[in-house]
């Protein structure tokens, strides 16, 4: 719990109402949704969207998902047995047939709700003013939102987990000096001169309904080097009121739940890359340095043999028929193309006459 949040009566209950701080103009720029899930009721669907009162679930879900995708920039996928105690479940996918959001309903438990998820894929780069489309449209449905996570990348080391863990113990994550309880994960001990790595500094529980989490994002995508941390705060709906415009005010919503986030919202950004470009171009380079690693050894050989390449070209044309990568699906394809491209510029800069070869530096 915030130190200024308060308690709300809802359904009978006490519960506590996420607070909103508000913050200056140029803090409110990388504080961006990574996961968000609502739910509507039947009973609530206004009589002006000329839906038929008697439409089963299963023709709900999918009327839901031709709309959703539409306001998300995707399409529509399968059916496919429901998730999270719904009957029915239709996908959303981007444009590779990767899962990036769904729709569901049915249920006898579900007391006639109808589920609404975006991924974290689906939330960085589904078509942009996605937020705003979802919030305005469904406004007078009465939505609850049950979960969204709030994530701030910082690429440049502006902000550290050593700093995370320092606001921690200067008790910037309690309420009234009461600590919340932590955890850390990976691997921390510096060993023979080796610092820690792929560490994750977790504040709180998901049973309270908020949680923290720092990550050396960068390690993620086995960028060693990386000083790439995301700080991240997820948000249920458990004994706690979300309000509906946090879809629409993240940054506010972020800073407002710990002390520490508030401090290090106002943090600026040495280089302020949108966190899709920066996913884009880490995920290609892994699969580049995959490439180089595994493939480029034969890849030689069989050019010596036959430097025309001509055979190369017949490969790719016999194998157009492959998926996209596991590692690259959950990109669009503008961010595929960007990614690729900037992960292959040390290669390609020398047949371009407007740059310098990478072997001339």
């Amino acid at each position: 719990m915030g130190a200024d949040e308060k308690l709300v009566l809802e359904g009978g209950r006490l519960k506590f109402l996420c607070e909103k701080r508000q913050l200056d103009a140029k803090a409110q720029g990388g504080i961006v949704p990574d996961y968000f899930r609502f739910t509507i009721k039947r009973e609530n669907i206004p009589s002006s969207r000329r839906i038929p009162g008697d439409t089963n679930d299963e023709d709900l879900a999918r009327w839901f998902a031709h709309l959703f995708a539409q306001l998300l920039g995707f399409v529509v996928g399968v059916d496919r047995p429901g998730r999270d105690y719904y009957e029915f479940t239709t996908t959303i996918d981007n444009e590779w047939g990767h899962e990036v959001a769904s729709v569901s309903a049915g249920g006898e438990s579900q007391r006639g709700s109808i589920c609404f998820t975006v991924k974290g894929e689906g939330c960085t780069h589904a078509r942009k003013g996605w937020e705003k489309r979802v919030h305005d449209y469904f406004e007078e449905f009465k939505p609850t939102i049950t979960r969204i996570d709030l994530a701030k990348d910082f690429f440049d080391g502006e902000v550290c987990i050593a700093e995370l863990v320092g606001l921690y113990k200067a008790h910037e994550f309690s309420y009234r000096r009461r600590m919340p309880k932590h955890s850390c994960h990976g691997s921390w001990l510096d060993v023979e001169g080796v610092m820690g790595h792929s560490r994750t500094f977790q504040v709180g529980k998901r049973e309270s309904g908020k949680l923290f989490r720092g990550y050396e994002k960068g390690h993620q995508f086995a960028m060693m080097e990386s000083r790439w941390l995301r700080c991240e705060v997820e948000l249920r709906n458990v004994n706690r009121v979300i309000p509906w415009d946090a879809i629409v005010s993240p940054a506010e919503y972020f800073a407002g739940s710990y002390p520490a986030m508030h401090l290090i919202s106002n943090r600026e950004i040495a280089t302020p890359v949108p966190t899709a470009t920066k996913v884009a171009e880490a995920s290609a380079q892994r699969c580049i340095n995959w490439v180089k690693r595994v493939v480029a050894p034969t890849l030689l050989q069989i050019t010596k043999i036959m430097p025309d390449h001509d055979w190369l070209e017949g490969m790719v044309l016999d194998q157009s028929h492959r998926r996209v990568p596991r590692s690259l699906r959950g990109l669009s394809a503008a961010a595929m193309q960007h990614g690729i491209q900037e992960a292959l510029r040390a290669y390609t800069a020398s047949t371009n006459p407007c740059e310098p070869a990478a072997w001339a530096h």
